[in-house]
């Protein structure tokens, strides 16, 4: 495909997420549609097992929509692992207590966290 790299064009056609677009950066996913002369419509984050996946809807000069799908797991797993972890409630704290001695006078400080 004219514009894109030779791995990101033959890695899928995007129709579905089995088939996904495989994109390393948010930016080739929306640089792939352009060269498709589509335009994004919409946009969701769709979590299928351990993958993350960018769901574009655009339409076509004709009117015609459409989705395209595209792996973004390696971004996830670059630069947000923390989504990639289940999630979890906080952690209640107690305050962290001090003490300490200075000559005869003992010192309570109480910090909180």
């Amino acid at each position: 495909m004219e514009g894109m790299t030779p791995d990101i064009a033959r890695s899928g056609d995007g129709l579905t997420p089995e088939t996904a677009v495989h994109v390393v950066a948010v930016n080739e996913a929306y640089s792939w549609l352009a060269v498709k002369h589509l335009r994004v419509t919409g946009h969701a984050l769709i979590r299928k097992g351990d993958r993350r996946y960018d769901e574009m809807a655009a339409t076509d000069a004709s009117g015609q929509s459409r989705h395209d799908y595209f792996d973004v797991t390696p971004f996830f797993e670059r630069y947000l692992p923390m989504a990639n972890q289940p999630w979890r409630p906080p952690v209640a704290r107690r305050p962290l207590t001090i003490r300490r001695a200075c000559a005869s006078i003992a010192v309570d400080v109480t910090v909180a966290r």
